[in-house]
């Protein structure tokens, strides 16, 4: 009797500390946000060029990937290099890593494969209809071609706060 309130006790013990673990490693994720990771970027006054890579747990959707580059700008703060600066921002869906590689080819496609959408914006093109290339659709399938939506964070970001 006093081994099995024992094993009891233990059982309940690892259930308990294990939710309790599992919960305090969740975040906490503010209303209208999107959980994103960084997973790489490049910053070049040489070229005016700041490039990232983030990662979103599922492939979003265009409105989700409209949040994705706002929050990176806003996260990121990328630095103003006048009118011909550029700002690129690559967004994945459940990449753990990412390298620029010219050698490792797998590693590049398998990349590919995780690419949802890419935003290119500069302050010299303020007209451009195709600042967002859609690669995927919501439901993983390759867009072929690929699809271009309009957006600048410059005006959008500040609508969707």
């Amino acid at each position: 009797m006093q081994v099995t309130k024992g094993i009891i006790f233990l059982i309940l013990g690892v259930f308990f500390w294990g939710s309790i673990s599992a919960n305090a490693s969740m975040q906490r994720v503010p209303k209208g946000e999107v959980t994103y990771r960084l997973v790489d970027s490049s910053l070049s006054a040489n070229y005016r060029r700041s490039w990232y890579a983030a990662s979103v747990p599922q492939i979003p959707d265009v409105p989700t990937i409209k949040r994705v580059i706002c929050q990176v700008i806003r996260d990121q703060k990328p630095p103003d290099y006048g009118p011909i600066g550029l700002i690129e921002i690559a967004v994945y869906y459940d990449l753990d890593h990412h390298e620029f590689s010219t050698t490792n080819k797998l590693q590049g496609i398998k990349q590919q494969e995780h690419l949802v959408a890419d935003y290119t914006w500069s302050e010299s093109l303020p007209n451009r209809r195709d600042r967002i290339a859609l690669w995927r659709k919501p439901d993983g399938r390759k867009l072929d071609p690929i699809k271009f939506v309009d957006f600048d964070h410059t005006k959008g970001c500040s609508k969707m706060n």
